[in-house]
């Protein structure tokens, strides 16, 4: 019964921390909640009445596909550009719930059968992992936002943690369609 029991207990602080969140991971989270409403442009939708925002919980570093032109490179940029950070999926239970809008996420966007025309959706929201620095107060990401058709608009940004939360300090490629 003791080795029973000893078993159980390994296996549970196994699985505790097989699923912890590296200190990169945590904030990741936090920036998402800090730039949401910039990312999807809520405050000027909401006037509009679009309120729902389908979200893309699959983080990765997509700048390969998707950024041209010429942008300042340094490291940060390079882990982004060079996947080097990997994929990961966003637990949905850490992002703050919105009153005014309503977030809908989802693994696997099906953008063909979401209607972008209806008066209610802002569109999909889709972010990169983030590249932070060390001290992890300085990072960059690229997010975009897909409205249907020839509708989006999407960013490569810098952030910066200023006084506790995260702040656009550059927009390095802006795009809108």
């Amino acid at each position: 019964m003791k080795h029973i029991i000893s078993g159980l207990i390994v296996f549970s602080l196994f699985v505790r921390f097989s699923y912890s969140q590296t200190p990169s991971e945590a904030e990741e989270i936090r920036v998402i909640n800090d730039l949401l409403y910039i990312m999807t442009d809520a405050e000027r939708l909401i006037k509009l009445n679009k309120t729902i925002v389908y979200f893309d919980v699959k983080m990765e570093c997509n700048l390969k596909g998707t950024i041209h032109g010429d942008y300042k490179t340094n490291k940060l940029i390079k882990k982004l550009k060079n996947n080097v950070i990997g994929t990961r999926l966003i637990d949905s239970t850490q992002i703050v719930d919105y009153k005014d809008i309503q977030l809908v996420f989802n693994k696997i966007i099906d953008y063909e059968h979401i209607d972008y025309l209806s008066s209610k959706i802002i569109g999909t929201l889709k972010v990169s992992r983030v590249s932070f620095n060390k001290s992890l107060n300085i990072g960059y990401l690229y997010y975009s936002l897909y409205c249907g058709g020839d509708c989006g608009w999407g960013n490569l940004v810098k952030i910066e943690k200023i006084k506790g939360t995260w702040t656009i300090t550059k927009y390095l490629i802006s795009y809108v369609a």
